[in-house]
């Protein structure tokens, strides 16, 4: 049975806080932390993705496309920001090391608003939802 929207947001919320608790964390922590929290992180993500998927299998055939496109989406920019951070990981120039954080702060940048785009987006949608729902009920 699918959680109630409420609740979903709430572990939104939850996962968010400790995305931003571990990001805050890694700055103090050495590589090979940050490099272990990188793979716990790709671990969570492939489990919520496999009990999302077989969610997304029992929905109606036009929002699952929506949401396969968009997350489609998101693993293609993930893709590319870890791929210009691997890149510029093995610069030692002092110079290119100082444009590497830059760059890798813009890509940060990028990923954070994409992140609020997408909770607007979930927003949305379970405004649309409850909706949906009164609507039904009103009938």
């Amino acid at each position: 049975m699918t959680k109630p929207l409420s609740e979903q947001l709430s572990d939104l919320s939850v996962r968010a806080k400790k995305a931003e608790d571990a990001t805050a964390a890694a700055k103090n922590h050495a590589a090979e932390s940050i490099e272990k929290r990188e793979d716990e992180i790709q671990a969570a993500a492939a489990k919520r993705k496999a009990t999302l998927d077989a969610h997304v299998a029992k929905t109606q055939e036009d929002i699952a496309s929506s949401w396969n496109q968009m997350q489609d989406k998101l693993h293609s920019d993930v893709d590319q920001i870890r791929t210009k951070i691997d890149a510029r990981q093995y610069q030692h120039d002092k110079k290119k090391a100082l444009k590497a954080a830059d760059d890798a702060e813009e890509s940060a940048t990028y990923a954070i608003n994409y992140a609020l785009d997408s909770i607007d987006y979930a927003e949305m949608a379970v405004l649309d939802a409850i909706s949906a729902r009164q609507t039904s009920n009103a009938m």
